[in-house]
């Protein structure tokens, strides 16, 4: 909904004091004081400030309205509240923009399992791994079952009960060449090729095994190598162990190496030139960003430089500690890329040449965190549309120059949105509502761009968007 004189403002209700919304009878919305409306002021700063007391709410009714909406004459009712003290209602014009409404896609009637984020393959089928949970099981973990759903929104198969899939499972699905699809359990990998049959040499476990878990996964494209780190599940911290891995598309190990009390947040990222990169922390003078060849597990090179937090591909490879990011070469060479004006930074993902992180403050500092993209070349966006979440990974999917991030529209009364970026720019392609779909949702696209899928991570619900 939109208040037409106040277009420039993006989709708002202006109300004094609360609105509520029916659709054909059903109350779909409620927006107002008393439900998170914002305060824009009262001084005229506002245009709607005089008429509204500078209270406005988000004009967007979510999918509880379009589950409303029926064939034919639809019938819109709005039951304006005045808390009266002084003044009056205001003027309330409004007007309806439809677009076309998600659908769903795929979705089971069970409430015992949730899907985890999807992925889609070079047939438009789209993956995703289902974890089912019950009170008789351990932990009330019950299992991973891998679900192939077809193009027209039909089950394609499903292989259940996947080898390592207990209660602190990785559960991570990536595609690799010819669309094999690997899922991490707990120390194990499994493979899938279209069909559903399992890949020759797997699910394999990965030595030491035991109280071990992953903590990062890299893929050569070119090979089908499967590049891993594991670490000792448990409150260690440095003291745990860590293997980085390589593992061959015919499920045999490549090479492995052990980093003895070296830390289990500290993970394996492929960087410039294919190499891997890690952490090492024992027997060094200080914490060690080291590169490795992919071919051998060979250290080639290293540099005094510890954050936990990298990201990287083909380009660069950027890290984050403090206010700062760095960009390193294949050969561990440092360069300055961004220095934030906020406390603390954090690289998340790397779409297209495009480091993508979050910037928040800390203490006494009430600007809200903000999205940020740097390039090799230091080249830095800023978007001041999109509020991330402090400490979690914004970027569900990317394709091409696109990314697609999760985050509060401040334009929009701070409404929770997924939006398509342009990772060069920082620029919004579009912005997709998630109200009534999804708390925690999952994206994913297929290759050619045709279909976008979100899922709520809480059920098995599925939706087409395109």
């Amino acid at each position: 909904m939109f208040a037409p004189a106040y277009a420039d403002r993006g989709n708002i209700i202006p109300v004094n004091d609360n609105v509520y919304v029916f659709i054909n009878g059903v109350r779909v919305a409620d927006r107002g004081y008393s439900y998170s409306a914002i305060n824009a002021g009262n001084n005229g700063t506002a245009p709607f400030a005089n008429e509204t007391d500078g209270w406005y709410a988000s004009g967007s009714l979510g999918y509880a309205a379009v589950q409303a909406l029926r064939p034919g004459e639809n019938v819109i009712d709005l039951v304006v509240e005045e808390i009266c003290g002084s003044g009056g209602i205001g003027r309330l014009d409004l007007k309806l923009v439809f677009g076309t409404p998600p659908t769903l896609f795929y979705g089971l009637t069970t409430t015992n399992s949730s899907f985890g984020n999807p992925v889609v393959d070079s047939q438009g089928n789209v993956l995703a791994v289902r974890t089912v949970f019950g009170a008789g099981c351990g932990f009330g973990f019950c299992g991973m079952h891998l679900n192939s759903i077809n193009p027209n929104g039909t089950l394609n198969w499903e292989v259940q009960h996947l080898t390592g899939g207990n209660s602190i499972a990785n559960k991570s699905l990536f595609l690799g060449p010819n669309d094999r699809a690997h899922v991490l359990g707990q120390y194990h990998i499994s493979a899938f090729e279209p069909n559903g049959q399992s890949s020759a040499g797997f699910p394999i476990e990965m030595p030491p095994g035991g109280n071990w878990t992953f903590t990062g996964i890299g893929l050569d494209p070119s090979t089908g190598t499967v590049f891993s780190s594991l670490g000792v599940f448990g409150s260690c911290f440095n003291s745990c162990h860590k293997t980085v891995n390589a593992t061959a598309r015919d499920g045999s190990l490549l090479w492995q190496n052990l980093y003895p009390r070296d830390g289990t947040n500290l993970g394996v990222v492929r960087g410039p030139g294919g190499r891997l990169f890690t952490i090492a922390v024992n027997g060094r003078p200080a914490p060690t960003l080291i590169g490795l060849d992919p071919t051998t597990g060979t250290e080639v090179c290293s540099r005094p430089w510890g954050p936990p937090w990298m990201v990287g591909g083909d380009a660069a490879l950027f890290t984050s500690a403090g206010n700062e990011v760095r960009v390193f070469d294949g050969n561990c060479q440092a360069g300055p890329a961004f220095n934030s004006t906020y406390a603390n930074v954090r690289v998340f993902a790397y779409v297209d040449g495009i480091a993508i992180g979050t910037e928040s403050p800390s203490g006494s500092d009430t600007r809200p965190p903000r999205l940020f993209g740097v390039a090799a070349d230091a080249t830095t966006w800023i978007n001041p549309v999109i509020r991330p979440a402090v400490g979690s990974n914004p970027v569900r999917t990317a394709r091409g120059s696109s990314a697609f991030v999760v985050g509060a529209d401040l334009e929009d009364a701070s409404v929770e949105k997924i939006f398509e970026l342009d990772v060069r720019s920082g620029a919004i392609l579009r912005k997709i509502g998630i109200q009534g779909l999804c708390t925690q949702c999952g994206v994913a696209i297929s290759p050619d761009g045709s279909a976008l899928y979100i899922n709520d991570l809480n059920s098995t619900r599925i939706y087409r968007v395109q």
